[in-house]
C-alpha cells in the first residue's frame, strides 16, 4: 500500500508539472524582484531595479531646519539616499538706528531685524514730536531814513518762520527850519537852514555870515565956554550906538 501511495504522489507531481509548463502565470516584475510565476515559484528574467529620483535639497532658513539632497525610487517610493536635517540659520541681526524727532516729524527708538530674512526682531517704536520752541522778533521802529519791521517769531530749534515780519516803510524827515541869524557889527551871522526835529540830521547846512562891523559916525567936538563945558570930538557906530571913541569933558572957560 505504501508503494502505492508513493507511485499516485508522483503521479500527481508529473501531472502538475506537465500542466504548469504548458501555461506559468508570472507575477510582474518589480524594481527588486523578476518575475516569479504563481503556480510553479519559476523566475523569469531580472528584477527592473530602481528608477532613481533626485529629492532636492532644502536650505535651511533663519527659523526652519533644511534637508540635504537624497534619493527615492520614483517607482516603488524606496528611498534610496536619505535626506538629512541642516540646522536652522538663526537670525542676522542688522540695527535699525533710532531716528531723532524734529518740530513736526516724529522719531523712532532703536530697533533691529534680520538682514536675511528680514524679520523685525525689535521693533522700532514712535517718539513724538518734539513741536517748535517759539522765539520772539522784536518790533524794529522805522526810523526818518530806514524801514522798519512789525514783531514776528521763529523757532528757536528749526529756524522756521511761525509769525512774518512785514516791513514798515520809513518815516521820512520831519524838517524844522533854522531861521536866519543876521549878523551884527561885531557878531557873525548864519544863513536860513533846516534840521529833522526827529533824528537831528541837518538837512540844509546854514552858512556863516560875516560880522558887519561898525559904521562909524563922528561925534563933533563942543568948544566950552564961560560958563558951558564942551567935549573933545568923539564917534559911534550909527548902527548899534556903540561908542566907539568917548567924548571927553573940556572945563568951562573960566575955570581955567
Amino acid at each position: 500500500m505504501k508503494r502505492i501511495a508513493i507511485v499516485f504522489l508522483l503521479l500527481a507531481m508529473l501531472f502538475t508539472l506537465s500542466a504548469c509548463c504548458v501555461k506559468h502565470d508570472y507575477l510582474p516584475a518589480t524594481c527588486t524582484e523578476p518575475e516569479i510565476c504563481s503556480k510553479c515559484g519559476e523566475v523569469k528574467g531580472e528584477a527592473l531595479g530602481h528608477t532613481e529620483e533626485i529629492d532636492a535639497a532644502v536650505e535651511p532658513t533663519c527659523t526652519e531646519e533644511g534637508l540635504t539632497e537624497g534619493k527615492h525610487c520614483s517607482v516603488c517610493g524606496e528611498v534610496l539616499v536619505a535626506q538629512e536635517a541642516v540646522p536652522t540659520l538663526g537670525h542676522k541681526e542688522v540695527v535699525d538706528a533710532a531716528v531723532e524727532p524734529t518740530c513736526t516729524e516724529e522719531g523712532l527708538t532703536e530697533g533691529k531685524h534680520c538682514e536675511v530674512c528680514g524679520e523685525v526682531l525689535v521693533a522700532q517704536e514712535a517718539v513724538p514730536a518734539l513741536g517748535h520752541k517759539i522765539a520772539v522778533d522784536a518790533k524794529v521802529a522805522p526810523t526818518c531814513t530806514e524801514t522798519g519791521l512789525t514783531a514776528g517769531a521763529h523757532c528757536e530749534t528749526c529756524g522756521k518762520v511761525l509769525t512774518e515780519q512785514f516791513e514798515l516803510a520809513a518815516l521820512g524827515h520831519k524838517i524844522a527850519v533854522d531861521a536866519k541869524v543876521a549878523p551884527t557889527c561885531t557878531e557873525t551871522g548864519l544863513t536860513a537852514g533846516a534840521h529833522c526835529e526827529t533824528c537831528g540830521k541837518v538837512l540844509t547846512e546854514q552858512f556863516e555870515l560875516s560880522a558887519l562891523g561898525h559904521k562909524e559916525a563922528v561925534d563933533k567936538e563942543v568948544r566950552p565956554t564961560a560958563l558951558k563945558t564942551g567935549l573933545t570930538e568923539g564917534s559911534h557906530c550909527e548902527v548899534c550906538g556903540e561908542v566907539l571913541v568917548a567924548q571927553e569933558v573940556v572945563p568951562t572957560l573960566l575955570s581955567k
